[in-house]
């Protein structure tokens, strides 16, 4: 009787790259971002938002957090990539 063989193929090589980075999304938790990007604080606060110490960071995501202070979704996509060019910065240092 032939053993069946996973399907899965596993790699003999370790990788040596480091970790990727995680891409801010709208769809984060606003207090999670700044506790894992304080950098970041300033472009919320440049933008309006002002969620430092909120009660509403803790629950909103960046999406419903900006969509509460009036941004519109063009506005609120520009604030993700300045989000995301901000630890980008952080990581080429």
């Amino acid at each position: 009787m032939k053993s069946k063989k996973s399907p899965v193929k596993k790699s003999s090589k370790k990788s040596n790259s480091p970790q990727k980075k995680e891409k801010i999304t709208k769809n984060m938790n606003i207090s999670d971002v700044i506790k894992k990007h304080p950098e970041t604080t300033f472009i919320f606060m440049g933008y309006g938002l002002h969620c430092v110490g909120c009660a509403f960071a803790e629950l909103d995501t960046i999406e419903a957090g900006a969509k509460t202070h009036g941004l519109d979704n063009e506005t609120i996509d520009l604030m993700i990539r300045d989000l995301n060019k901000v630890v980008e910065e952080k990581f080429a240092k």
